[in-house]
């Protein structure tokens, strides 16, 4: 599911997030207008981490190892780069 560019217009980042540099929050919010689960993390102040948005993501179908095609589908700043 994407929202479009119109609805990148409409997220509103949680004062939460406030530590980001203003740069940081508009890539972020560029993000989140492709992204439901980027979107809802954002809009909500939940902590921006890995496991979180997996678990929100996939909860509890997250598979046991993540593939190259899994990690494609995160944000670029929370894949695993090992």
């Amino acid at each position: 599911m994407q929202f479009g560019r119109h609805m990148e217009d409409q997220i509103r980042i949680s004062p939460k997030h406030s530590g980001l540099s203003p740069t940081e929050l508009e890539e972020l919010k560029s993000q989140a207008g492709s992204d439901p689960v980027l979107a809802r993390m954002l809009a909500r102040g939940i902590p921006l981490t890995r496991k979180v948005y997996l678990d929100m993501a996939w909860g509890n179908d997250l598979p046991e190892e993540l593939g190259a095609e899994h990690e494609m589908q995160i944000p670029e700043f929370l894949r695993d780069r090992s």
